[in-house]
């Protein structure tokens, strides 16, 4: 039986069925992972989003992937405080380890 590759950029139905395939062989093989999304947003006083981090906890650990702050809003500790609001939920989740991706050459400015 011939194999077809398929290459995409955009969303499709496909996309969710081979997330949920993954969690179905992870969970055989490690067990069920509890993953729950994660988001840590800040509004300015007129509601206007100013900075948010985005993840998820799963098998006992925070995984942040996105984290953002409005340049108006840099250098005031926002960021630190998204994190450690993310890690406070962590560790009520029951999480003991972290995981933060990064794009390095804007990490290396910092």
């Amino acid at each position: 039986m011939p194999i077809r590759f398929t290459i995409t950029d955009r969303h499709a139905p496909e996309i969710e069925a081979l997330g949920q395939a993954l969690a179905r062989h992870n969970d055989a093989v490690v067990g069920p992972s509890g993953r729950c999304m994660l988001a840590v947003l800040a509004e300015a006083a007129n509601e206007k989003m100013i900075a948010g981090l985005w993840g998820h906890t799963a098998w006992g650990w925070l995984y942040t992937r996105w984290l953002w702050v409005d340049p108006a809003f840099r250098s005031r500790g926002i960021a630190t405080e998204l994190l450690n609001r993310a890690e406070t939920e962590a560790v009520m989740r029951g999480c003991t380890g972290a995981h933060i991706d990064t794009f390095s050459p804007q990490a290396l400015n910092l």
